[in-house]
């Protein structure tokens, strides 16, 4: 006899027990004992599966405890396989922990009626008497990777590792909104699958957490104190890069700690999670020294102000920034809140060093001269609402574009902002300044690394297996690529997006079921609030335009008292659109007379309307604008 813990999603989805990853290592364990399905009863400590697929609560498998003991009574096995650490606890409680009992026996009176669940398995014991029930407690639990977010996008990094129905999660990223997220201000990801699930932690070193063993290594990125993960499990380590580059000498004087990583390698590694961003570009990503000549150049030849848009997290390089305006006698000034809260938080903690009487409040920019004057700002990205937008537009309430300024835009767009940042650009030019950025000038190095780095820390790692993360899928794809060369056979790679979960033990991965993943809009206050169908509605009121129709019905003989009255917003120039407003309107009377005497619905009849009204607009504009019809009865 079997039992389990609860049906999986492959398990509701087929009507079949232990299917998908658990069901092959079911068969395989069967196998190597001579057995089949057909020799054996699968049950469950629960009948049904959990909501969002999580643990099972102490009263939901005490509620089915009564099933459990009736299916024992009359299957009398002679041997118990528990597959669960639920399992575990309904029929064996106070045993703690699969692992300290792993290979011990447990004969008939040891065995209670099922009382809570973990991951063990049984068979007969060999000679033991006919009808003998034992137990010999194997572990079968497999290590879970869950991609959350960041893997088949850029951005909106997060990820949890799962053993036994603990869950480690790593990452807490966001994403600016897609061109087609209108009036989306930010994008997170859903973490839906993790509500009530855990806490936060803030790591030092290396920390204990339940099942994991973190240890933090040092990496050099665009940001002070970036650190890779390295996390002993309870099948092997899994080292997490984040975002990294390898430069030799970085500005912070903190490279990637290569050393350790090539230890961890000798030490033996299971899995290597690490940062696809930039597996399409060939070569090394550069070192923020290289920027020196390009900023030099433009400091000492620029006649006004020069003004420098930068990522607001990039401490390096306005540290680089600043010291050059010290070397070229420039004033300071911090135009956007996020740059502005950065730069006073990083000074507070000593990573930005600021000579003193260099920086100029923005409200008294005016009374520098240009040519000493140095403005740094956020939105690099050519995000509508950001300083440097605005500044580009002449919308700015303190400080705008003039001509002869020189504008550095000193990062690279992130995929999908491309239209956004050169529209920022045109604007620019627009106003007559001269504009520095990634096409037309050497003023900006990656944070990420590039294919020879990537194979560098593989080659230093040397993983069993190989996940790439953090990236739309091409980029995925090209950096396993990258992991096929290094000598990791196909097996060995797994490319997945969000929500599809990998499976692990010391020797297999396999992919496991898909976990509930999506995103979560952030809109002004509201987070959450705005799904996918509010955006759709704004794309068709983008696209299309909207038309309301009002009219006012009497209840009792349902002719109409007032209206139809049409107003159209996005539809057509109200100078040209006479004849379709008239032409709607007979549309709207003519669909209202048809149920004349019927006393319809209310729903009825706006429906009727909308399709009569959206017809007569689509013949004539070949446009589908949206309808509201707003009935009044009276």
């Amino acid at each position: 006899m079997i039992v389990g813990e609860a049906p999986g999603f492959n398990e509701d989805r087929q009507g079949e027990p232990f299917v998908g990853a658990a069901g092959k290592l079911l068969d395989t364990l069967l196998a190597r004992i001579s057995l089949s399905r057909a020799d054996v009863f699968i049950t469950n400590v629960l009948k049904c599966r959990p909501p969002m697929n999580r643990d099972p609560m102490p009263n939901e498998a005490e509620a089915c405890s009564p099933y459990l003991q009736q299916q024992l009574e009359l299957v009398k096995p002679k041997a118990v396989l528990i597959l669960g650490r639920h399992a575990l606890e309904r029929l064996m409680p106070g045993q703690g922990s699969i692992s300290r009992i792993h290979g011990s026996l447990r004969q008939p009176q040891e065995i209670p009626r099922p009382g809570a669940g973990a991951a063990t398995t049984s068979r007969a014991c060999p000679g033991s008497e006919a009808g003998t029930r034992a137990a010999v407690v194997v572990v079968t639990s497999r290590l879970r990777y869950l991609p959350l977010g960041g893997l088949g996008e850029v951005g909106i990094n997060m990820w949890a590792l799962e053993w036994e129905g603990k869950i480690l999660v790593v990452d807490a990223g966001l994403m600016f909104p897609q061109e087609d997220m209108l009036g989306i201000d930010l994008v997170l990801p859903d973490i839906s699958y993790l509500l009530g699930r855990g806490r936060e932690v803030r790591i030092g070193d290396s920390v204990q957490l339940g099942p994991f063993r973190l240890e933090t290594v040092a990496v050099c990125h665009s940001i002070p104190d970036a650190v890779a993960l390295a996390i002993q499990t309870p099948v092997g380590r899994v080292v997490y890069t984040s975002d990294f580059k390898i430069d030799a000498a970085p500005p912070d004087g903190s490279p990637t700690d290569m050393d350790r990583f090539r230890q961890l390698g000798d030490e033996g590694v299971l899995l290597l999670l690490s940062d696809s961003t930039n597996s399409e570009r060939e070569g090394h990503s550069g070192s923020e020294r290289d920027l020196h000549a390009a900023f030099e150049q433009i400091f000492g030849a620029a006649p006004g102000r020069i003004v420098v848009a930068n990522f607001a997290s990039n401490i390096h390089r306005i540290q680089h920034l600043v010291r050059m305006a010290a070397q070229f006698g420039r004033r300071v000034a911090v135009v956007g809140r996020s740059l502005q809260q950065n730069f006073k938080t990083a000074r507070e903690l000593g990573f930005l060093d600021v000579p003193e009487g260099i920086t100029v409040p923005l409200a008294e920019i005016d009374k520098v001269p240009p040519s000493k004057l140095l403005l740094l700002t956020a939105g690099s990205q050519g995000e509508p609402l950001s300083a440097l937008a605005r500044f580009a537009a002449q919308r700015h309430p303190f400080v705008n574009v003039h001509k002869d300024d020189w504008v550095v835009i000193s990062a690279r767009p992130i995929p999908g902002n491309e239209r956004m940042v050169l529209q920022t650009v045109n604007n620019l030019y627009r106003h007559g300044a001269r504009v520095f950025y990634s096409e037309v000038g050497k003023v900006h190095v990656t944070g990420h690394a590039q294919r020879d780095e990537l194979r560098e820390m593989l080659d230093a790692v040397r993983p069993r297996f190989f996940i790439p993360v953090h990236g739309e899928y091409r980029q995925l794809q090209l950096h396993s690529d990258i992991a096929r060369e290094a000598g990791l056979d196909d097996d060995r790679i797994a490319v997945v997006e969000d929500g599809e979960s990998v499976e692990l033990d010391e020797t297999s991965m396999e992919r496991g079921e898909k976990v509930p993943t999506g995103l979560v809009y952030v809109d002004g206050l509201g987070v959450g609030d705005v799904e996918q169908v509010v955006l759709r509605d704004r794309r068709h009121l983008a696209e299309d335009g909207i038309l309301v129709v009002t009219l006012t019905l009497d209840r009792d003989t349902q002719t109409v008292r007032a209206g139809p009255d049409l107003v159209s917003r996005g539809v057509i120039e109200p100078e040209l659109s006479t004849r379709l407003m008239a032409d709607a309107r007979n549309a709207a009377i003519a669909s209202i007379r048809r149920f004349a005497d019927t006393h319809a619905d209310v729903n009825l009849l706006q429906e009727a309307i909308h399709d009569a009204v959206s017809k007569t607009v689509y013949k004539q504009t070949r446009r589908r604008p949206m309808v509201i019809p707003v009935i009044t009865e009276i």
